[in-house]
């Protein structure tokens, strides 16, 4: 399984990353590359929103839009925001699969946590899916009202998690669909790709053999190369 960091030009040089800029076929257009989350990939594009006093790292999904916020009151560097995402993603996670009814036990937790601490292979290309570009649009102003409505001191976690609950639950669409059969929910896709990835064995429907049956993968379900 590959985690796969599409890192935009402004967080890249915040953190002062040297990472290769990532080119289509034939070296094109690099750094305005489309990325795609599969079978075996999870893609994320990473960019970085600048407050008064404090830095936002926002991570965006590329197949459910899903989104984390990750604050920062003194500057990181690169293994830090890598580190900090992959422990957000994985309380993001464990709170919908919680809420599911599929992890309740401390076992079922850590299985999860060893999935994504044990992730093979882990690629980061400075690139801007111009995709997502809208959705990252679409979040500085949820923000910014937010922040205008609440007024915190500081983005602190709690802030973050209820600001990340509410986006994450709006209706989206990608690819320019208009209609309302486009529509999806990140939520609901970030728990099914997530279920798909990391909570092998623990779905309770029964499978042919009767024993506990792995969830679906979402993406052969859409027929995405595998």
């Amino acid at each position: 399984m590959k985690l796969f960091f599409s890192v935009s030009n402004k967080l890249a040089k915040f953190l002062r990353l040297d990472a290769p800029r990532l080119s289509g076929p034939d070296g094109q257009q690099p750094g305005v590359q489309p990325t795609v989350t599969h079978s075996t990939q999870i893609s994320w594009q990473l960019d970085l929103i600048v407050l008064d006093d404090e830095w936002l790292v926002v991570a965006v999904e590329a197949y459910s839009r899903y989104t984390l916020v990750i604050p920062y009151v003194l500057r990181p560097d690169w293994h830090e925001v890598e580190a900090d995402f992959k422990e957000q993603w994985l309380q993001h996670l464990l709170s919908w699969m919680h809420m599911a009814g599929v992890v309740d036990e401390e076992w079922q937790a850590r299985q999860v946590a060893t999935g994504v601490a044990a992730l093979e292979e882990t690629v980061c290309y400075r690139n801007r899916d111009m995709s997502i570009g809208g959705h990252l649009s679409d979040i500085q102003l949820w923000l910014r009202t937010y922040l205008e409505e609440r007024r915190p001191k500081r983005f602190k976690q709690r802030q973050v998690w209820e600001f990340c609950d509410y986006i994450n639950q709006l209706s989206r669409r990608v690819g320019g669909q208009r209609r309302q059969q486009g529509m999806f929910l990140p939520a609901e896709r970030f728990l099914t790709d997530g279920l798909y990835r990391f909570a092998s064995g623990l779905n309770l429907a029964s499978s042919a053999d009767g024993g506990p049956a792995n969830f679906p993968n979402p993406h052969r379900l859409r027929g995405v190369k595998q």
